[in-house]
């Protein structure tokens, strides 16, 4: 499935997974593989156990662990391997988001405490709005003639999210 199927995958556009995705698939499948083991005959698994492995984890996780089984044996299905998907009709956990906002207060506080190195991502994230993943690629030669140049990686295979930023002297 991994070598024929997976690595071969397109998304709804037509394009290849990207390395992230694809990695993430495979640690899934290598998980869960390992959980079940790895010559079990595919044609034993059944609801019941899909169910039981799906319970061992989190609302959000259990929902991508899921989404990738049900691909899985969705193929196996195609390959008359099994009559019918054994994840059709395990239940979609709800997953609560408890995302709350950031007071500028409550900002400060947290940058207070932190040391200098961490203040500066601190600023560097209060100052560009990027996202976390961005800040973490930055590296020194992304100032250019006095500007901060970031290249978002969320948007980045849509050729968006190409930005010159000009900092502030508190960033300087």
């Amino acid at each position: 499935y991994v070598e024929e199927v997976l690595d071969a995958a397109r998304d709804k556009r037509g394009r290849s997974l990207s390395k992230v995705t694809l990695t993430e698939a495979k640690r899934m499948l290598s998980r869960f593989a390992e959980a079940m083991g790895e010559l079990r005959d595919i044609a034993s698994f059944d609801r019941r156990t899909i169910s039981q492995f799906l319970e061992g984890f989190p609302p959000r996780a259990s929902n991508q662990y899921r989404t990738r089984l049900r691909h899985l044996f969705r193929h196996a299905v195609a390959r008359g391997l099994l009559e019918a998907n054994p994840v059709d009709g395990t239940i979609e956990r709800a997953e609560v988001i408890q995302r709350q906002r950031l007071t500028k207060e409550l900002f400060d506080s947290i940058r207070e405490r932190a040391e200098p190195w961490f203040q500066r991502v601190l600023d560097l994230a209060l100052y560009s709005l990027q996202r976390r993943e961005d800040l973490t690629l930055l590296q020194t030669s992304d100032w250019v003639d006095g500007r901060l140049l970031v290249a978002q990686k969320k948007v980045e295979r849509h050729l968006a999210g190409r930005l010159r930023i000009s900092p502030g002297t508190k960033l300087l």
